[in-house]
């Protein structure tokens, strides 16, 4: 038989009978998968993202409803106001839903349901989807151990958003950094630090925190060194006046001078006062600095290091 010019036997014609009917058999169910696949990713990011949008809505719509019953019972009892702004606040964002909760969940979510439609899609075409699971759990192992410090990271990062030990905002010390966090992530947490820059610490990582922003109230202690020389009493009561003087430390908690420790250089002093939380950062700073000054105005004089080697003056040194 003769087709386009080339002489063909009966063999090789059955030949090429047998695998264009395989093709044409094969296209429709290609062409069927296919279509489930891209159908199915589009009704799965429609499904995920009007789900996200609710919850983020759930979230709002209870932090509105309980601002309003707030506000509503704060201007009925006026004389016996019990809330703060600050508690207000931390109302609010317990009613509210996790944002980066909520993305993680979609996002783990979505991703499972592409993996399930991508093994219905392979099915439909005839591929064994024994065999490519096989495949794929022998894949994911050795990545797995290739990737160790990841899946550290990420079950870390699970326990953090489980447990929640700090939130996006606090003014957290973990991992030998200290800053408000920016975004808690599957593998790091990001951190700002006090003088604006941006810190990103792997999950795995933290391990002790310490959180400043969990209490309303909080301590600062302010160390100073005074002289031997120096009255003690004088120098507690001149740092008393400084702590009960400083407009953030709050009157209810009355401050304290202590002495921590004495040595031969001179006796330690600690200012101990109690501010809000959001004043942990510059109560320290004006303290320190208002005792140093007033103990210059009385005259109490801090402790310095001896001079046990005084060098020799000019003309008692010996000749060369």
């Amino acid at each position: 038989m003769q087709i386009l010019g080339f002489e063909l036997d009966a063999d090789t014609f059955d030949f090429l009978e047998k695998k264009a009917l395989t093709v044409l058999l094969f296209l429709p169910k290609l062409l069927l998968a296919l279509l489930l696949i891209i159908l199915g990713c589009r009704i799965i990011n429609c499904i995920t993202s009007r789900l996200e949008r609710r919850l983020h809505s759930i979230g709002t719509s209870k932090a509105k409803q309980h601002d309003d019953e707030s506000q509503d019972s704060v201007s009925t009892r006026a004389s016996t106001r019990t809330l703060t702004s600050q508690s207000l606040a931390k109302v609010k964002s317990a009613t509210q839903l996790d944002p980066t909760l909520v993305k993680f969940a979609m996002s783990f979510f979505s991703n499972a349901l592409k993996c399930l439609l991508l093994l219905e899609g392979a099915a439909i075409v005839g591929i064994q989807t024994t065999s490519f699971l096989a495949v794929l759990s022998m894949t994911a192992l050795a990545v797995a151990m290739a990737m160790q410090g990841l899946l550290k990271d990420l079950a870390a990062g699970i326990m953090l958003l489980v447990f929640r030990p700090y939130t996006v905002g606090d003014l957290v010390q973990a991992a030998q950094q200290y800053g408000r966090v920016t975004e808690i992530g599957m593998f790091e947490t990001i951190f700002l630090s006090l003088d604006n820059k941006t810190i990103i610490v792997p999950n795995s990582q933290i391990t002790i925190v310490t959180n400043l922003t969990t209490e309303d109230i909080i301590r600062v202690d302010v160390a100073l060194k005074i002289s031997h020389s120096a009255s003690l009493r004088q120098a507690k009561e001149v740092l008393l006046r400084v702590a009960q003087e400083c407009p953030m430390v709050l009157p209810g908690r009355a401050p304290q001078v202590l002495v921590s420790d004495t040595s031969e250089l001179g006796r330690d002093l600690i200012i101990r006062a109690y501010v809000r939380s959001a004043d942990y950062i510059p109560a320290p700073f004006w303290l320190r600095e208002e005792a140093l000054l007033a103990l210059d105005d009385a005259n109490v004089s801090l402790a310095s290091m001896p001079l046990f080697y005084p060098y020799l003056k000019k003309e008692d040194q010996c000749p060369v």
